[in-house]
């Protein structure tokens, strides 16, 4: 049997569409500026910006099925941090299919 430890770092403010794409999206941004290159830096900030942009997206569709299956209890999983953490004016605007054109 083997078995690995692995070491997570995660902050109080985290955002709840924040995966592990964009933290290394957000690296290559950093490491680019740090070095000075400006085409590589234009090019990781665009692609920063992409990732954020699919990422939020793939959380409200994720939000979005849960309450239309009627799933409350993963809803509220979801946004079960502590208040001081993540406001409720964060979570995604949601928008029921029976009311979307």
């Amino acid at each position: 049997m083997v078995t690995v430890d692995k070491r997570i770092r995660v902050y109080p403010n985290q955002k709840p569409w924040m995966n592990r794409e964009v933290q290394q999206l957000v690296k290559e941004r950093n490491s680019a500026f740090r070095a000075g290159d400006r085409a590589h830096y234009s090019t990781a900030r665009a692609n920063l910006k992409r990732g954020i942009r699919e990422a939020k997206a793939d959380y409200r569709r994720k939000i979005e099925d849960h309450l239309d299956s009627n799933n409350s209890r993963q809803v509220w999983q979801e946004s079960s941090t502590s208040p001081t953490t993540r406001p409720t004016s964060e979570l995604p605007k949601v928008t029921p299919r029976w009311q979307r054109s």
